[in-house]
């Protein structure tokens, strides 16, 4: 018998609702842990942005390797336990080349080659498989012009260095897997022409140095419409010279960056501050001009808007070369 017409809407009704039922639990149970939250670990001042001044028409070129572990969740500067179960790791290779124009002022060229991996359970469950997303590709070239603002005339034990220039969009940020689009904090390009202002100083003593660097990087608009937050890194680091060849010290790290916005929406659980410190040490061989530095970093604060992934540690590794 045929149900009447009232009756025969209500009945496609709840049987649309019986089918979307499975699509909106996975929705409310994915609202808690959205945004980025892992996986950018920011744009380090370790590579070309360091270095002592080269003379006019000289030569240095090098490789900067650093790599994050980001397992521990945060709600602000509380550790809790990561609603999505995450893990992450980013690896970042950076060849950088300084060239000196004149005897106060280098033009400064960095291009990093990055793997950022993240893996989580389908079902945020302790036990349950993990799915892993990875992405490995050449991120954004970063260009910079740095003159040496002090001193003005003659030698000093104390220099100070200003920079300016451009991150350009050279990386790709549309890498797929299996055939979806990367999350934006997988991919190693930002889509967005960004200015970078830095500044470098440093103080040379009897018995080591003490140096510091300050990077700005204000990011524009990408082709996606999305924006990541401003974001300053900063770096401290106190070195005591051991004879000709060894400087041991510590080293201070601090990245702060503003939330990001996708179409001029606020993105929750972006942004927010951290700092590291831990031992470095750098080596130059005698028999060529190669120094070689390493550090070990641990976080002592970290700050994070929302819910995000903190960092656990860094590790860098470091190589320069120059001529003469």
């Amino acid at each position: 018998m045929p149900l009447p017409g009232a009756r025969l809407k209500v009945y496609f009704a709840m049987n649309k609702l019986i089918c979307l039922a499975p699509l909106v639990c996975v929705l409310v149970s994915a609202a808690p842990v959205r945004g980025q939250g892992c996986c950018t670990p920011g744009s380090s001042p370790l590579g070309g942005l360091s270095g002592g001044a080269l003379h006019s028409r000289q030569l240095e070129v090098g490789f900067a390797f650093e790599g994050y572990r980001l397992h521990q969740g945060y709600e602000g500067s509380v550790q809790v336990q990561d609603p999505a179960r995450r893990e992450s790791t980013v690896y970042s290779t950076t060849a950088f080349a300084r060239f000196g124009i004149s005897s106060r002022a280098a033009l400064i060229l960095q291009l990093p080659l990055e793997h950022r991996q993240r893996s989580a359970p389908a079902i945020p469950e302790k036990g349950q498989p993990s799915h892993d997303f990875s992405n490995t590709a050449i991120g954004d070239l970063t260009t910079l012009f740095m003159i040496q603002a002090l001193p003005i005339h003659g030698p000093s034990a104390a220099t100070v260095n200003l920079g300016l220039g451009v991150k350009w969009r050279t990386g790709h940020d549309d890498r797929k897997q299996d055939g979806l689009r990367l999350p934006v904090e997988l991919q190693t390009g930002t889509g967005s022409n960004d200015p970078v202002f830095a500044l470098v100083a440093y103080r040379l003593f009897t018995w080591g140095s003490v140096s510091g660097s300050a990077v700005i990087r204000t990011p524009q608009r990408g082709r996606s419409g999305y924006r990541f937050g401003r974001e300053l890194n900063y770096d401290v680091l106190a070195l005591l010279s051991l004879g000709t060849r060894w400087s041991l010290g510590s080293e201070i790290r601090g990245r702060s960056a503003s939330a990001d916005d996708f179409r001029d929406v606020t993105r929750e659980n972006t942004g927010g501050s951290r700092l590291l410190v831990g031992p470095r040490a750098i080596y130059a061989l005698a028999s060529a001009p190669l120094t070689i530095e390493a550090a070990f970093l641990l976080p002592a604060w970290q700050n994070l808007t929302g819910e995000q992934l903190g960092v656990n540690e860094q590790a860098t590794i470091g190589l320069r070369w120059r001529t003469f």
